[in-house]
C-alpha cells in the first residue's frame, strides 16, 4: 500500500485524507514554493522528513509523493525546518549533525556540531522589515546536550536561484542552555523591542521545566536575558519552572509567547513583560494528555494544540475558548497549517501525512465572535441578577425653631452624633 491515497469522512462531513509512503514516524511537515523542476499549478509543495531517513515531496494536485530524497549515512532525522526565502530543507538527526538539502539535486551537507539527538530547528529573519538590507537569516538547533547552536545563512557571490550551492549554513555560536534535554525553541524577532533587542530573542525550554529567553548578540550569540517564572496559587510564591513537567513545543504570536508541556496546559507569556498572563487547561475545554505541538494561524491569531489524546483543538487564547476541534485517529507528530486548503497537514505515528479540513478563517471568526456575544449576555443577565444596593433613607429629625445651615457630625462615646448650628 506504499504510495497509496485513502480519502474518508468524519463528523459533518470534515474530509481528512491520509497520504502514505513513508516507512517511520514522521518528525516534521511544511511547504515551499515550486522549484524550476516541479509542477507549476500556483500551489506551494509539501514537503515532509521521518525517522526513516527520507526526505519526501508531495504533487499538490495528485496528493501523491513525487520525489524522495534519501540520507545515506542511516543516521534517523529527528527534526526539520525551512528557510522559504532560499528554498532550503533542514533537518536534524539522531547523530547530532544538522543537514541542509538543496531541494533541486537532492544533494545534501552535513554539519556536525551537537554530541546527542537535534530535537528542535528554528529559523528567523532579524530585520525589521522584509526587505531590510541589514537582516540576516539565522537558524538555532537544539538537542538533548542541553546545547543550542547558531547558524548563519551566507549567501557567497551572486545568486540567481532558488536552492542552489551558493547558499551556506555557517556555524556561528555554541551555548550552554539547560541542564537537562533541550525539546523545543521558538525565535523573536526584533519587533518585540528593536531598540533592546536588534536581533530578536530566543526562547528555550525542556526537560528542566525552566523556560529561558535569549538575546541574540550581534555576532548571533545567545545571551540570558532572563527566565519566564509563574506564581504559585498562594498568590506569592515564586516558582522557577515554567511548567509541572516537561516542555514539549512552543508558539509565538505577536508580544506572546506560548508554551505546551506534558502536564497537558498550555501556558501563555507576555514577552516584554516576563509574566504569565494566563493557562489553558482541561477546563477551558483543553486536552487530557501531554500537548505535543502548538501552530499559529498568523492572519487572525488563532492557536493550534494537538496532543496524545489524539485532539487537534483550535483556540481563541484570548477568551481561552475552544472554536473547533476533531479528534485524529492516529497519535499526532506534527504540523502545519495550509492556507489554501484550508486544512491542517499533520505528520504521524502510523508514518503517514494526514490532511484534515478545518473551517475556514470567516468561519472560524464568526464562531469567536459568537462566543464573545455568549460572554456578554451572560455578563449582562449577571448583572441583572445581581440586586441594586438599597440607598438608606433618610431621617428626619425635628427640633429646631428656625432654620438649620450648617450640619457635621462627629463620634465620641462610641456612638455618632450630629452637630448643628442655628
Amino acid at each position: 500500500r506504499a504510495h497509496s491515497i485513502d480519502s474518508f469522512y468524519i463528523i459533518r462531513g470534515v474530509s481528512r485524507v491520509a497520504l502514505k509512503g513513508h516507512e517511520a514516524p514522521v518528525v516534521g511537515v511544511g511547504f515551499l514554493r515550486p522549484g524550476r523542476e516541479e509542477i507549476v499549478s500556483g500551489e506551494e509543495i509539501l514537503y515532509s522528513c521521518a525517522h526513516d531517513s527520507t526526505l519526501r515531496s508531495w504533487d499538490p494536485l495528485t496528493m501523491q509523493c513525487s520525489n524522495v530524497h534519501k540520507e545515506a549515512s542511516g543516521s534517523e532525522m529527528s527534526a526539520f525546518g525551512l528557510i522559504k526565502r532560499y528554498r532550503i530543507a533542514l533537518t536534524g538527526n539522531d547523530d547530532g549533525a544538522l543537514r541542509v538539502w538543496n531541494l533541486e539535486s537532492g544533494q545534501h551537507t552535513i554539519s556536525k556540531g551537537h554530541t546527542n539527538t537535534i530535537s528542535a530547528i528554528t529559523t528567523g529573519w532579524t530585520g525589521r522589515t522584509p526587505d531590510d538590507p541589514y537582516g540576516r537569516h539565522i537558524v538555532f538547533t537544539c538537542s538533548f546536550d542541553g546545547e543550542v547552536l547558531s547558524w548563519e545563512v551566507a549567501v557567497q557571490g551572486r545568486r540567481t536561484e532558488a536552492g542552489d550551492e551558493n547558499v551556506k549554513i555557517l556555524p556561528v555560536g555554541r551555548t550552554r542552555a539547560h541542564k537537562a534535554e533541550i525539546l523545543c525553541c521558538a525565535y523573536v524577532g526584533p519587533g518585540i523591542n528593536a531598540d533592546r533587542y536588534p536581533h530578536g530573542l530566543l526562547a528555550t525550554a525542556g526537560n528542566d521545566l525552566v523556560i529561558k529567553m535569549w538575546h541574540v548578540s550581534e555576532r548571533l550569540e545567545l545571551e540570558l536575558a532572563g527566565n519566564l517564572e509563574r506564581t504559585a496559587s498562594d498568590g506569592f510564591t515564586v516558582l522557577p519552572t515554567g511548567h509541572d513537567d516537561a516542555i514539549s513545543s512552543m508558539a509565538v504570536d505577536a508580544n506572546f509567547l506560548f508554551t505546551a508541556s506534558d502536564d497537558c496546559s498550555i501556558n501563555i507569556w507576555d514577552i516584554p513583560g516576563s509574566f504569565l498572563v494566563r493557562t489553558l487547561t482541561e477546563a477551558d475545554g483543553g486536552h487530557l494528555e501531554p500537548i505535543k505541538r502548538l501552530l499559529m494561524i498568523e492572519k487572525e491569531g488563532f492557536l493550534v494544540s494537538l496532543s496524545v489524546d489524539m485532539y487537534i483543538k483550535i483556540w481563541d487564547y484570548t477568551r481561552g475558548a475552544v472554536l473547533w476541534e476533531t479528534q485524529a485517529e492516529d497519535e499526532v507528530t506534527c504540523m502545519v497549517h495550509d492556507e489554501a486548503k484550508h486544512a491542517l497537514v499533520c505528520g504521524t505515528e502510523d508514518c503517514t501525512v494526514v490532511s484534515v479540513d478545518i473551517p475556514d478563517i470567516p468561519s472560524l471568526v464568526a464562531r469567536r465572535q459568537e462566543l464573545r456575544m455568549q460572554e456578554e449576555c451572560i455578563r449582562q443577565g449577571e448583572a441583572a441578577a445581581i440586586p441594586s444596593p438599597k440607598r438608606p433613607q433618610p431621617r428626619r429629625l425635628t427640633g429646631h425653631d428656625q432654620a438649620v445651615y450648617l450640619v457635621g457630625s462627629t463620634k465620641w462615646g462610641g456612638g455618632q452624633h450630629f452637630l448643628c448650628t442655628e
